[in-house]
């Protein structure tokens, strides 16, 4: 078992057992994570059974960003339970920027295949936003912490990928796996603003915790 955290458990917590769901679909899992948002006082199970892909039209909803405390799991006994995206964004987010905090949410008996997420092109000479967490990313918002706890997942097929630098002298943004500084990023293009320059990009940052 994995755990990414800030130091919160359910010990003294204050909340209640909330529902239990089954769900088959893209569609159902984006319905029961909104719903679980609407209620942050439960901690809800959300049960995945089979393989669940990101259908491929261009209207599909993207999975919510998980806002409450939330455990998702596969059967335990099949061990064949798994989510992707199809490399189309990122699988899972949790919490947000500003706001949702002291989150701990639970994933286990899943993989979680095939999630992506491309670091933001940048504009001028600022070099490009790093790529991080093609399969999960946790937001720390201002000095409190969510927490992940991962048990018995697999992260499969992951792709991150730092955002291509601006015009003229500027660097591509890092990659990371885990969320900690980036590698350098690739050269700005070519445009008629300027030659691609000269300088790899800055390390990407960190500013959340991620996997896959």
């Amino acid at each position: 078992m994995t755990t990414f955290n800030g130091g919160i458990n359910f010990g003294g917590s204050s909340l209640v057992q909330g529902l239990t769901s089954t769900v088959t679909t893209w569609f159902e899992l984006v319905d029961k994570i909104k719903a679980s948002n609407e209620n942050p006082e439960r901690r809800d199970t959300i049960i995945i059974q089979g393989d669940i892909e990101r259908p491929t039209s261009v209207t599909t909803p993207e999975l919510p960003n998980i806002k409450s405390n939330l455990v998702i799991q596969g059967n335990p006994d099949d061990g064949d339970d798994s989510i992707s995206t199809l490399r189309r964004e990122r699988i899972f987010v949790i919490g947000e920027y500003l706001g949702s905090k002291n989150l701990t949410v639970t994933i286990r008996n899943l993989t979680l295949d095939q999630g992506s997420f491309r670091g933001i092109t940048a504009g001028g000479n600022s070099g490009g936003a790093a790529g991080v967490g093609g399969a999960i990313f946790v937001h720390h918002p201002s000095s409190d912490f969510n927490t992940l706890i991962l048990d018995r997942v697999s992260i499969t097929n992951s792709l991150v990928q730092g955002g291509d630098g601006g015009f003229g002298n500027s660097g591509g943004g890092g990659t990371s796996g885990v969320g900690n500084a980036g590698v350098d990023g690739r050269n700005g293009a070519s445009s008629f603003l300027g030659s691609a320059g000269t300088n790899e990009g800055g390390s990407g940052g960190s500013g959340g915790q991620s996997a896959g």
